[in-house]
């Protein structure tokens, strides 16, 4: 019995003493956490990946100070590489506008424009996206935003930040297209515009277009749809045919701005060529009311 006593004390204790180790570890590396984001963390910090690079995008977006920008830009990968130095960019890679937007209506603080891209509106909200935003724990703890991840932080010191440079640097001309390449990335987008959407799937889109836009200009943004130049193959696409159909239907009164784009050469099919991205910066620029002449002036 004594035998018995001894070990469950003994077991105790070396749980005790495991817990209070762990802890003080955590609070060490808590501390130094803090310590470096105090100093070059804040400055440096590299998403590792498409998903994170989204919230990180928001993060920026929200926990920076943006009142120097007068609008900003909600689009998908048609739109990510877009760069204005007035406009901030929530455009998702592989992801959708609309949960910008959802996003954008909890956070409340706007800028005067929001420029949405329509092309692929009717793309699914990422709820679990959204759910991260909706709790201030991510503001009163730094360590549980994705850009001051470990990974994060590890990718900064090594590359450097990168999200406030132009992300068109690395977009391929369109004198240097290749046929063939540019073929087989077009078979993916046609093959998937040529499923039109569900009844479903279309009506929830447009409520929640309608929602968040009303919420928006409520909220004193002005909203401007535009539709960024894809090939005229990909347009004729039952998918893309329809969805334009609905959704002009759905808001006569809002009009859609066909960027006025001269390069319109893409890569795939739908994703614009270096020259076509910069023309789309200064065109967005010029429907938010910036002159193209500030732009390239900075």
């Amino acid at each position: 019995m004594h035998s018995s006593t001894s070990s469950s004390s003994s077991d105790k204790i070396s749980i005790r003493s495991i817990l209070i180790i762990s802890v003080g570890a955590f609070l060490i590396i808590s501390v130094l956490h803090l310590a470096y984001l105090s100093t070059a963390g804040k400055a440096r910090y590299k998403a590792e990946s498409q998903e994170v690079e989204n919230r990180v995008r928001m993060e920026d977006f929200l926990y920076e100070n943006h009142s120097a920008k007068i609008g900003v830009i909600v689009g998908t990968s048609l739109s990510a590489n877009v760069h204005h130095p007035d406009l901030a960019n929530l455009s998702f890679r592989g992801g959708s506008a609309l949960t910008a937007l959802e996003i954008l209506c909890i956070a409340g603080q706007l800028p005067e424009t929001i420029l949405i891209e329509a092309n692929l509106l009717y793309q699914p909200v990422d709820r679990e996206m959204v759910e991260k935003f909706e709790s201030d724990q991510r503001v009163t703890f730094p360590m549980l935003q994705d850009r001051y991840r470990p990974m994060s932080l590890l990718l900064g010191a090594i590359r450097g930040k990168s999200e406030n440079r132009d992300p068109s640097v690395n977009l391929q001309s369109s004198r240097k297209l290749n046929a063939t390449t540019k073929a087989k990335k077009l078979s993916v987008h046609l093959a998937s515009a040529a499923v039109r959407l569900s009844s479903k799937e279309l009506s929830a889109a447009l409520a929640l277009v309608q929602e968040n836009v009303e919420k928006l200009e409520g909220l004193g943004s002005r909203v401007i749809f535009y539709l960024t130049p894809i090939d005229a193959e990909v347009v004729g696409q039952p998918r893309h045919q329809q969805w334009r159909k609905s959704f002009v239907e759905a808001f006569p009164n809002r009009p859609v701005e066909h960027l006025a784009i001269s390069d319109e050469a893409t890569s795939d099919g739908i994703h614009l060529c270096l020259e076509g991205n910069l023309e789309m910066g200064e065109q967005l620029g010029l429907l938010a009311g910036i002159p193209i002449e500030k732009n390239r002036g900075k």
